[in-house]
């Protein structure tokens, strides 16, 4: 499959208000209801509300997170895992000049311990442009969520994944959303 476009994906927020897309801990102020609802998805993962991230100094939810995968591939990947995924789920497809407007670092993800507290400092990077390419969801992801889906355990769809973590927060008016059932 080849997706060589200049763009990050976000899953769309099922309640998204407006034309801004904030990090988590920025709805705690603008919009406290929505933030708890959100915060529900780290119930049993609390430890990673405090992780800090490298370089921009802050913590995980103070940024977007965002993907260079495009969803399509997710879909694919997760039924090829034995998961029936939900077709309905859409994502935000957000041009890089948008997503570069804040700072962004690249976390590789490489290892795949889900509890730790710290993101280590060498799995950390500044964005850098010239080095962008879209990415696939690999092997030993692929392999984790079948081993979750196996177990009929909770599986985390970013773990192993490279994550583009943007300091501040996008306009979304002039982002297109893509159904990750398409091509």
């Amino acid at each position: 499959m080849n997706f060589t476009d200049n763009f990050l994906y976000h899953i769309y927020p099922k309640k998204m208000q407006g034309n801004i897309l904030f990090p988590l801990n920025r709805l705690k102020l603008t919009q406290p209801q929505l933030f708890e609802e959100y915060l529900d998805s780290y119930r049993d993962r609390k430890h990673v509300l405090n992780r800090k991230i490298p370089i921009l100094d802050c913590l995980w939810n103070d940024v977007i997170h965002t993907t260079n995968i495009h969803p399509r591939c997710f879909f694919k990947a997760l039924s090829k895992a034995g998961r029936n995924p939900i077709p309905e789920i859409m994502w935000l497809k957000i041009p890089l000049q948008l997503a570069l407007a804040n700072p962004c670092v690249v976390y590789s993800c490489r290892t795949t311990i889900e509890n730790r507290n710290e993101i280590p400092e060498d799995e950390v990077s500044l964005f850098e442009m010239s080095k962008f390419k879209a990415g696939v969801v690999d092997q030993r992801t692929l392999q984790y969520y079948q081993e979750r889906i196996q177990r009929n355990e909770k599986l985390l769809l970013f773990q192993g994944i490279a994550h583009f973590l943007i300091l501040g927060e996008i306009d979304i008016s002039r982002c297109e959303t893509v159904n990750w059932t398409e091509e």
